[in-house]
Formats: structure tokens, C-alpha cells, sequence
């Protein structure tokens, strides 16, 4: 298109987005382990449909990343960080997460 190549990447298998998704999550919140605890967590708390149990997995996730983590680049102002958190850790899990654009 105008002269630029454009390319759409996708995952081999699911196996894979999960893998990376984790990855990200851990680095994203800063802790490898804190990310298995936290998958780990609201995995058993989707199977129990305990919704307010993943209320305070979020929660306690969001607290626990320091408010001055992103100061240099200012990253931590932006709502896409903490999206990519939220979407990091469903998508850990293996699930099929399939974001909207629509406003509510």
C-alpha cells in the first residue's frame, strides 16, 4: 500500500500467546513470580465465577505496582499500561481475549 510492505503477525498456537502474554505480564508488573501467583489466582477464581474475588486480584495487582515505576517516560499517566495488564493476564491464562472499540 503506497509503496509500503505491511505485515500481519500473528501466534503459531495458543500455547505460544499464552507463553508471551505471561512474559509481558511479569515484566509489566515487575515480578516474575508475583505474575504466576496472580494467573494462578484468578484462574481458580474464573472457575468459580467468584467475581469479587477477581475484583481483589485486580486490586491487589494494580497496588502492588509502584506508582513510580514509569516515571522517567511518564508511561504510568497513560490508561493503555494498565489495560495491557488487565489484557496480559487473561491472555496468560490461555483464554481467547478478543478486544472492542465500542464505546459504552
Amino acid at each position: 500500500m503506497g509503496g509500503e510492505i505491511f505485515y500481519t503477525l500473528g501466534f503459531p498456537n495458543r500455547e505460544v500467546h499464552s507463553a508471551l502474554s505471561a512474559t509481558l505480564l511479569g515484566t509489566w508488573i515487575g515480578n516474575a513470580q508475583q505474575g504466576v501467583t496472580h494467573r494462578t489466582a484468578l484462574f481458580r477464581a474464573l472457575q468459580k465465577n467468584d467475581f469479587e474475588r477477581i475484583r481483589e486480584i485486580f486490586f491487589s495487582l494494580y497496588a502492588s505496582i509502584p506508582n513510580d515505576w514509569f516515571r522517567k517516560s511518564g508511561l504510568d499517566q497513560f490508561e493503555g499500561y494498565y489495560t495491557s495488564v488487565f489484557y496480559a493476564s487473561f491472555a496468560a491464562l490461555g483464554l481467547e481475549i478478543v478486544p472492542s472499540s465500542r464505546k459504552a
